[in-house]
C-alpha cells in the first residue's frame, strides 16, 4: 500500500530503480560511490523533486535537496523512511525537521553570524566549541518564532540553509491544526546540551529521559509536519461517555504510547550503535 501511494505508471520505473539499486545499501548504512551518485546525482535529485518537494515549494529546491543530502550522508538509516511517507508535504516535513536534528549534532560546519555593526561574518568550525553551537541554534530557533520582534540583528540566521528551510516549514504550518511546536525544538537542544555536559548517564532511566528529549522530540516534530498531533488530548468531559469519545481517548493514548516507545527505541539504538566510536573519539561512555 505504501509503495502504491508513491508510485505511478509514469514514475514507477524510476522508483523501482531507487528501490532496487539503493535501498539495501542505505539500510545497511553503506556509502559507496554508486550510492552517492544515486542519492545526490541526477537520478536521486529527480526522485526527490518528484516525491519530496511539493509544487507549492518551487524556487526553494536547493535548500530541500541540501536537507535530504544531510540526512542521507550523516543519518543514512533515516533516509529511506522519509521516502516511504505518503504525501510530499509529509516527506518535506520529515527531511526538514530531521536535518535540524542532524545539524544540531554536527561539529565541523561553519555558521553565519554578524559583527557589532551588522556586517555579515562567518564563524569557522574550528573556532566553535560544542557549547557555541548549542547557543547558536537556540538563537536561530528563537529568531524563527519571534519574527514579529523586527530584530534585524538576527537576520544573519537566514544565511543558513537549514534555518531557511525550517522557517518556511514553520510558516506553512503556523495556521494549521498542527503547527510545529517550539517546545520540541527546545527539548531537542536540551538533549544536545546533555550530550555535552555528561560523560555517562548514571542510570538507564536517565538515558531514557535523554532519548525522549532528543529522538522523542524529533518524532513529534515529524508527526506535526505530517498533520498529526502527537500530544492529542481527549476533550470530552466526564459526563460524556459515548462510545465515540471512548474510541478517541483510546486512540490518543495509543498514539502517545507509540510516540514514547519509538522515540526511546530510536535513541537507545543510536546509543548502542555509536557507543564505541563515541567513546574512542570523545571519552564519553553513553551506555
Amino acid at each position: 500500500m505504501i509503495m502504491q501511494s508513491i508510485s505511478s505508471p509514469r514514475t514507477g520505473s524510476l522508483f523501482r530503480r531507487c528501490r532496487d539499486i539503493n535501498t539495501t545499501s542505505l539500510l545497511l548504512g553503506n556509502n559507496t560511490k554508486q550510492d552517492r551518485f544515486f542519492s545526490s546525482g541526477p537520478v536521486g535529485r529527480a526522485v526527490h523533486r518528484r516525491y519530496v518537494i511539493p509544487e507549492s515549494f518551487s524556487g526553494k529546491e536547493e535548500d530541500v535537496q541540501r536537507a535530504i543530502d544531510l540526512v542521507r550522508t550523516f543519518d543514512p538509516v533515516g533516509y529511506v523512511p522519509g521516502l516511504l511517507l505518503n504525501t510530499p508535504e509529509s516527506r518535506l516535513g520529515y527531511y526538514g525537521t530531521r536535518s535540524v536534528w542532524v545539524e544540531t549534532g554536527m561539529r565541523h560546519a561553519d555558521l553565519p553570524s554578524a559583527s557589532g555593526d551588522g556586517k555579515r561574518t562567518v564563524l569557522k568550525a574550528q573556532s566553535l566549541t560544542p557549547q557555541d553551537r548549542i547557543h547558536w541554534w537556540k538563537g536561530a530557533i528563537d529568531s524563527l518564532y519571534n519574527k514579529n520582534d523586527n530584530n534585524n540583528s538576527t537576520d544573519f540566521y537566514q544565511d543558513q540553509p537549514t534555518v531557511r528551510l525550517l522557517g518556511e516549514l514553520i510558516e506553512r504550518h503556523k495556521d494549521s491544526s498542527t503547527p510545529l511546536s517550539k517546545i520540541h525544538f527546545d527539548n531537542m537542544l536540551e538533549g544536545r546540551q546533555q550530550d555535552i555536559d555528561k560523560k555517562q548517564y548514571a542510570t538507564i532511566q536517565e538515558l531514557v529521559t535523554h532519548t525522549e528529549l532528543s529522538c522523542g522530540s524529533l518524532l513529534r516534530l515529524v508527526l506535526e509536519a505530517s498533520g498529526i498531533d502527537p500530544c492529542l488530548q481527549n476533550n470530552s468531559n466526564n459526563n460524556n461517555t459515548g462510545s465515540g469519545d471512548d474510541t478517541i481517548s483510546k486512540q490518543n493514548q495509543a498514539l502517545k504510547k507509540a510516540v514514547h516507545a519509538l522515540g526511546v527505541c530510536h535513541g537507545m539504538t543510536n546509543a548502542l550503535r555509536t557507543s564505541i566510536p563515541v567513546a574512542s573519539n570523545t571519552g564519553k561512555m553513553i551506555v
